[in-house]
């Protein structure tokens, strides 16, 4: 059979990963469905929880994906990868393991399902060592099937489970189930790769001046990263936690807000390419700037249409009645999140200039968000009134800074 061509798995790529985000909103209509209004906001929780400890695995699959492009290149530096996914993980699991309790009690959990996740955690940065593997030689045939075994696994045992009576618990070790199966076939199809992973320990005593510099291009990942899944995993954890009655509806909230986001970010990869190349000449790269930004305040707006008469009469069919509230925050919702999605189009847009300055900004933001959250939280239009008010000053900032730094740049071209 002649394999496919390196465009074409592309373009499969981008439509099973569509289709991937469907099976995941499956499973999480018929967990809401089984389960209570605050059960369902705990798992959620927990899985906003996970979601930032996943930041190291994905930081790893990024860094292989995008450094280590050349074959002869990930086989000489997987010594440095394993003993780097060594470090980070025994770093997580010693803090998680101390301030154990105090998470637990934040999250509204016992011990159990935090092990399970920390399971998870371990298996995720393996697992994620694979598929970098796999995106750095564009094998993305085999990226679609890790993630399709993962999703379709944990869907076929809920549905298991859905015949008793279902918990965290079970709901937990569907994942974990489904993560193990994906990397089984990871470990498989990259298995060259996972041996001398295996075997790094041999070539540490002679290449181990490498591990401190891959240690600090992962860190830097991990920097770039961590924002983007803190400010979208804060609201629910601090929503479980001082409004546990409602935090199941806030969850289906952010089932539907988090939609922007997935639109928001297929239509980034598609525009920063074009910002990327544009950068060296300042009046091409702000006409560019001027209609990618345009282009994105259309969709927004289209998209807030949406969320006021459309995407409310869609709750209580597909969520349930128990969840028919939440299409009432779905306008404030809609609006913070487009104005977060904003933010890391501006951040796109300083990486294409190579400013990092923004993470300053961003660094404030992620310390005055959880402040302003724990005091106003007395509801969840409050919750999301203050982000979107939050998130609205952070982009006003931005956009003020970056008009500063553009205004730089014009002057510098003009010499």
């Amino acid at each position: 059979m002649k394999p496919l061509s390196k465009n074409r798995e592309k373009a499969l790529f981008l439509i099973f990963d569509i289709g991937l985000n469907g099976f995941n909103y499956l499973f999480h209509i018929a967990v809401s469905r089984a389960s209570s209004g605050s059960d369902y906001g705990r798992f959620n929780a927990l899985m906003s929880f996970a979601s930032i400890l996943f930041v190291i695995g994905i930081s790893f699959q990024s860094y292989i994906g995008r450094s280590l492009v050349q074959d002869k290149k990930i086989r000489r530096e997987m010594h440095s990868v394993a003993f780097n996914a060594f470090i980070y993980i025994t770093a997580v699991l010693i803090i998680v393991l101390i301030f154990h309790s105090r998470i637990e009690t934040f999250l509204r959990i016992s011990f159990r399902p935090l092990l399970m996740v920390l399971g998870i955690f371990i298996l995720n940065v393996a697992l994620s060592i694979g598929r970098g593997i796999f995106q750095a030689r564009e094998q993305f045939l085999r990226l679609n099937i890790s993630f399709y075994l993962e999703v379709l696994t944990k869907i076929l045992l809920l549905v298991l489970f859905l015949r008793a009576s279902l918990n965290l618990e079970k709901v937990i070790f569907c994942l974990l189930a489904g993560m193990l199966v994906s990397f089984i076939h990871t470990l498989i199809a990259a298995r060259p790769q996972y041996r001398r992973l295996l075997r790094s320990w041999k070539m540490f005593s002679e290449e181990k001046k490498s591990v401190p510099f891959t240690f600090r291009k992962i860190a830097f990942v991990i920097a770039g990263n961590i924002f983007l899944y803190y400010l979208t995993a804060l609201d629910m954890l601090i929503v479980n936690n001082r409004l546990p009655e409602n935090s199941g509806i806030f969850a289906v909230v952010l089932r539907y807000s988090q939609l922007i986001f997935f639109a928001g970010f297929s239509l980034f990869a598609l525009l920063t390419p074009g910002l990327n190349r544009a950068a060296s000449d300042y009046s091409v790269f702000i006409k560019t700037w001027l209609k990618q930004l345009a282009l994105l305040a259309c969709l927004l707006t289209v998209s807030l249409a949406g969320f006021k008469w459309i995407l409310p009469w869609t709750v209580v069919p597909l969520f349930g009645s128990n969840y028919a509230e939440a299409g009432n925050y779905f306008v404030v919702a809609a609006a913070a999140y487009s104005l977060l999605l904003l933010i890391f189009y501006l951040v796109t847009t300083f990486i294409a200039i190579r400013d990092s300055y923004y993470l300053i900004f961003l660094s404030l933001l992620a310390v005055i968000l959880p402040i302003g959250l724990i005091r106003f939280s007395s509801a969840i239009y409050d919750v999301l009134f203050t982000e979107m008010i939050l998130f609205g000053a952070a982009a006003s900032v931005l956009i003020i800074y970056a008009l500063i730094r553009f205004n730089k740049l014009r002057m510098r071209s003009a010499r």
